[in-house]
This record gives C-alpha cells, structure tokens and sequence, in this order.
C-alpha cells in the first residue's frame, strides 16, 4: 500500500515542528518548508497528495500562495491550521478552494482524522470552525425568518463529531 505523502509549510518565520501523524503509518511526511517563492517551487515539483499549511489570518500573501497552489496542484488536499478563530477567514478559505481547516491547539489531535477525511474527498473542519460556522448559518437563517433545523445526523456530521 502507498503511503500518503504530506508536506509542511508555514507563514512563520520558522516552520513549526512537525505534528504528529498518530495512529496511521499509511502516512509519511515528505517535506517542510516556508511559504517563500523557492519552497512554493519545491513544493510544487513535489507534489504532495496533502500539503499542511500553517498562516494566520493576518497574512497579505495568503490569497496569492492559495492561488498558485490551487492551479498549480489541482490533486493536491489542502489543510490549514491557524490560530484565528474567525468564521469569515475559514469561509474565505474555503471559497479558495481549501479542503480543510484546523485551529492550531488542535492540530496535534486532529491531523492525522482531517488528512483521512480530506483524502476520501470531503472537507474537513475543526470542531470550533464547524460549530462557529453553523452557527452563523442559523443566525442568518433567523434573520431571513426562516425556521432552519438540522437533523441530528447531519449536525454531528458538521461538528465533527459523526461515528
């Protein structure tokens, strides 16, 4: 069986230590780099079948750096992690064609469940993105007078909490 083949990149001066991959050898860490224009190239020639990416919502490059690695690695799951707890900066990567997010402190504990989820083609969000999310979805909902329930199954499949 192939291994899935993960990188890590990070906005911050330093890259991050690598979190854990627990519990999965299916996985194997291939690369850990910046975000500057060399380590896109080399993360592009790499091309990684998931590419963990660390920024913060604050980050002008962001938008670009999504961009050129959207088009460049169409196959390639992407999952940020980030402190923001912000539901409009976890929408906005979405719309940019994120296949994942993860706050930070939840990193360590979820990775290695998000790369799993992503990897089956679906989205992956942290319990306090989902909820926040969901959240506003009802607060809109009122707000167009619209009575809006989820189902029990479906809620803890948006939550992150599905069996």
């Amino acid at each position: 069986m192939n291994k899935i083949r993960v990188w890590l990149a990070s906005n911050s001066e330093s890259c991050p230590a690598r979190p854990r991959l627990t519990g999965d050898s299916a996985l194997e860490w291939i690369g850990q780099s910046d975000l500057s224009g060399d380590a896109l190239t080399r993360i592009e020639a790499t091309q990684p079948q998931v590419l963990v990416l660390g920024t913060d919502s604050h980050d002008r490059r962001l938008n670009r750096i999504l961009k050129r690695l959207t088009s460049a690695l169409p196959a390639t799951r992407i999952i940020v992690y980030s402190q923001s707890q912000d539901k409009r900066f976890v929408m906005r990567l979405l719309r940019q064609g994120v296949h994942g997010y993860l706050s930070k402190v939840e990193l360590d504990t979820e990775l290695t469940h998000a790369i799993q989820i992503v990897m089956q083609g679906n989205v992956f969000l942290c319990p306090s993105a989902s909820g926040a999310l969901v959240r506003e979805y009802r607060k809109r909902a009122r707000a167009r007078k619209q009575n809006v329930s989820l189902s029990p199954s479906l809620n803890r499949i948006i939550t992150g909490k599905a069996e």
